[in-house]
């Protein structure tokens, strides 16, 4: 094995100790996060290790385990840094923010390593690491400059055989790599990973966009809906509600609450100012209020005005 790799194995210690022995390793080969397993005199592991400037790569075997990243041990290592993980064996589970994602052979996937973070093997489990300096990635690709969940590029992605050979070779210890080799390989890695991303993130963005529109024509057909609520939404348009108030927040940039009462509140005063309503309380049951004076007050707010002036001004207007 090339002297430049750090090596860790729990075969080296009895089984009393294997627990506490990966955990150190876990901290001084990878990241500093909290380890913890259900077997705990039957787990095993094996792991390389390799620093070249500010990249770590690493290449580790082990049985079923958790990990936790905790934000304060996010602020006081790696947090200029992102890690590029594939899985070669097994799968996992990882959350961060408020996504997560599943990992099976062949996933790559990048997560904050300046963010707290969960990853769960729930099996015996092979992964290949390289943890890259943020600012080699942020340049190429500006939303990399701070992940709010991980990422997951499939292994059917057009550039990802690209990057898993090349993590591969890099997470290898027996290729003996001298570093202009490794140098060249991590630019291989940055760009092909730039790349992927940034395709991935256009794509993501796209069918974001899209589910925005789909949720806001299906608000705007059934305003008159009084039961109309972001879980009816939501379930109507095939997402959760966490999911509905984050792409309000982004697309319309109000929260989905305000847009529906907005909305209610124009279809009322259309039906007023035509004069179609017959009256005040028709205008407001007819755009989804269910309370009067609730919509007489929010009504005047809005148009400096009582709907009743409005229904008269309707009825009177020429035509």
């Amino acid at each position: 094995m090339n002297a430049m790799w750090q090596h860790w194995c729990t075969r080296e210690h009895g089984a009393g100790r294997s627990v506490e022995f990966w955990h150190d390793a876990v901290r001084h080969g990878v990241i500093e996060s909290d380890f913890d397993t259900d077997s705990t005199q039957d787990f095993s592991g094996a792991m390389y290790s390799r620093a070249r400037a500010d990249v770590r790569m690493v290449n580790f075997s082990c049985t079923a385990h958790r990990i936790r990243h905790s934000h304060t041990q996010a602020r006081r290592q790696n947090g200029d840094h992102l890690m590029l993980s594939l899985q070669t064996e097994g799968g996992a589970h990882i959350s961060q923010g408020h996504g997560s994602v599943e990992l099976t052979p062949g996933s790559l996937a990048l997560i904050d390593a300046g963010r707290a973070f969960r990853i769960d093997f729930p099996q015996d489990t092979a992964r290949r690491l390289v943890l890259l300096p943020r600012s080699l990635l942020s340049a190429r690709a500006p939303a990399l400059r701070q992940l709010d969940n991980p990422v997951v590029l499939p292994a059917q992605a057009s550039l990802a055989p690209v990057l898993a050979a090349s993590v591969q070779v890099l997470t290898d210890p027996r290729h003996g790599l001298e570093d202009s080799t490794v140098d060249m390989l991590l630019r291989t890695v940055v760009e092909t990973l730039s790349a992927s991303f940034a395709a991935h993130a256009g794509a993501r963005r796209q069918v974001t966009e899209m589910s925005f529109d789909t949720m806001r024509r299906y608000v705007d057909m059934h305003l008159s809906d009084c039961e109309l609520s972001p879980a009816r939404v939501a379930a109507a348009c095939g997402m959760s509600v966490r999911t509905l108030h984050r792409l309000f927040g982004r697309h319309a940039d109000t929260s989905f609450e305000s847009y529906v009462v907005d909305g209610r509140l124009k279809l009322a005063h259309a039906l007023l100012e035509s004069g179609s309503a017959g009256s005040v309380g028709d205008a407001a049951f007819a755009s989804g209020f269910n309370n009067l004076s609730h919509f007489a007050r929010r009504f005047s707010e809005r148009y400096g005005a009582p709907p009743s002036h409005v229904l008269r001004a309707g009825r009177t207007a020429p035509g």
